[in-house]
Parts: structure tokens; sequence; C-alpha cells
């Protein structure tokens, strides 16, 4: 049996709003990369628009907080990151990569799905890193993610990752 059948698939709680965008993905992933967008708070519309894949992307709808939206299977690879982070888990928060701090609502919503995440796959999920970690020229998702100890998973160096 494949390591990916008891790897789920979309997570319950969830808004779907599936992209294209993907490809198979090899073996369970062991981390999460986050991203920070530049195309507003919508970011779930910015991706699906410009073909960039993410498994989970920040949504605003007018007159409703935000929320985030799974756009990817997770036993889909996304592109998101480049060759390494590819294999990862990708969540894109809203704003410019310099915002810090972002919104609480943002912080305890993205709390909650790495939470869920862990929850789901145990062990298996070990490791978070910044887009700016795995991918050289990027910034994002700035400042406040140096020091990002309210992430439950250990912080994996990249091999752009600046200190």
């Amino acid at each position: 049996m494949s390591p990916l059948a008891e790897w789920p698939d979309w997570l319950d709680g969830y808004t779907r709003r599936p992209d294209r965008d993907h490809a198979t993905q090899k073996h369970p992933p062991t981390g999460i990369v986050v991203h920070s967008g530049e195309r507003g708070p919508d970011l779930a519309d910015a991706a699906l628009n410009m073909n960039i894949s993410y498994h989970f992307a920040w949504d605003v709808e007018p007159g409703r907080e935000g929320r985030f939206v799974q756009l990817v299977s997770l036993q889909r690879r996304a592109y998101h990151a480049g060759k390494e982070g590819n294999d990862w888990i990708g969540i894109a928060l809203s704003g410019p990569w310099d915002q810090n701090p972002r919104s609480e609502h943002e912080r305890v919503e993205f709390t909650r799905l790495v939470g869920t995440l862990r929850n789901a796959f145990g062990k298996t999920l070990r490791w978070w890193c910044r887009h700016s970690d795995i991918t050289p020229g990027k910034r994002d998702p700035g400042p406040g993610f140096k020091e990002a100890s309210w992430i439950d998973l250990e912080w994996k160096k990249g091999p752009s990752a600046t200190p």
C-alpha cells in the first residue's frame, strides 16, 4: 500500500476551491512552506487566476472575516516553492511580505490549520519553513516569521535561508 493511502485528501471544515495546477505527489509531505501574497486579501482568487498553486490560501469575501480555503488535495503536489518546497504543503497568508504583525484573526486561523494538519498526520508532519528559506530571491512571509514559536513544528532552514 502506498504511504499516501493513509494521507487525507481534503480536510473537513475547509471550503474547497479546486485548482487545476497540481501534479502527482510521490510521498507524504513532511512539512509546510509559509508564503505571503502580494495580491491583496483574497489569495485564493489570485492563485487560481495566476497559476500559482497552494494547498491553502487566505480568502476574504466582502462582509465576512477571512478564512483559509483548500485549493489542492493533500495527496497532490502544488507548485508553490521550487524543487524542494513543492513537495511540502503550501500555505499562503495575506498581505505584503513585510506586513508584521498580521491580523490576530489570521494568526489564530493559521495556528488552527497547522494544528489540524498535525492531528491528521501525526509525527509525519515535522517541519515548517518560510518561502524565503528555500527559494532564492524571495522575501516572504517576512520578518514576523523569524521567531514563529507559535507554530507547533520545527523550523527547517533551507538552502536560501537567512537567519
